[in-house]
């Protein structure tokens, strides 16, 4: 099989803003295929970086309509 050379810059450019994030990130080599690896992996990195838990329980969203809607005196709307 032959791999393009616009294929190859496409990986480095998507390489490059992955290094350039703030957000975790986990590069996994699924070259081999083997799926049991690869998926043991990824959810052990997620166990080890709390990617599996939420430390929110009220999404910062919701919290913040709900003091718009008070400063500006309109009704409060219960989320589920």
């Amino acid at each position: 099989m032959v791999i393009s050379p616009s294929l190859i810059r496409e990986q480095e450019v998507v390489a490059e803003f992955v290094d350039g994030s703030i957000l975790p990130k986990l590069v996994v080599d699924v070259t081999d295929g083997r799926v049991d690896r690869i998926v043991k992996q990824i959810a052990d990195w997620l166990e080890a970086t709390g990617g599996l838990t939420s430390r929110l329980t009220v999404p910062p969203w919701k919290s913040n309509l709900n003091r718009l809607r008070e400063a500006s005196g309109m009704i409060q709307v219960a989320f589920p």
